[in-house]
């Protein structure tokens, strides 16, 4: 659940706009951040009420985007980019080593919950492509070795 310095923060991004529906998307994220890195039903059924919207609404907006978690996730989230550009420069070869170096799912989260592996559209990085993100960091060109690299510094999986 929220807590007061959480309502807070969404009532003054709130603020900042001229609808507080605006400020749903950084009201999801703030919610993600207090609840171990998810948006549960629950949450967003509170994050509805405390911007005067309809939990309906809030679930709606949040099915749509792939960075507002619905399930819980891992300390450690890697985003494997499999549009086009990156599946042509190997994507798809790339996260099925990253699955079985984490040993975890694609879509899914290691049987220790630590990593969660996403296969994401586009994140706009076409010309480092094949890449990845790891919370939030950009990782470009990306190669067996350097996969091996990249993992053995965010996690103690690889």
């Amino acid at each position: 659940m929220l807590s007061q310095e959480a309502i807070e923060e969404i009532h003054h991004i709130a603020a900042e706009y001229p609808e507080p529906r605006s400020a749903l998307i950084p009201a999801l994220f703030i919610a993600q951040r207090e609840n171990n890195g998810y948006c549960s039903p629950e949450v967003m059924a509170e994050v509805a009420q405390v911007l005067r919207l309809t939990p309906a609404y809030v679930r709606s907006v949040a099915s749509f985007y792939t960075m507002i978690y619905k399930e819980p996730v891992g300390k450690t989230i890697v985003d494997v980019c499999t549009n086009l550009a990156c599946m042509l420069r190997g994507a798809e070869e790339n996260i099925h080593y990253i699955s079985g170096r984490l040993k975890c799912p694609i879509e899914g989260n290691s049987e220790d919950g630590q990593c969660t592996l996403h296969a994401v559209e586009c994140l706009g990085y076409c010309d480092i492509a094949p890449m990845m993100q790891i919370g939030g960091e950009t990782y470009g060109h990306l190669t067996r070795e350097s996969i091996d690299q990249i993992l053995g510094e965010h996690t103690s999986n690889a």
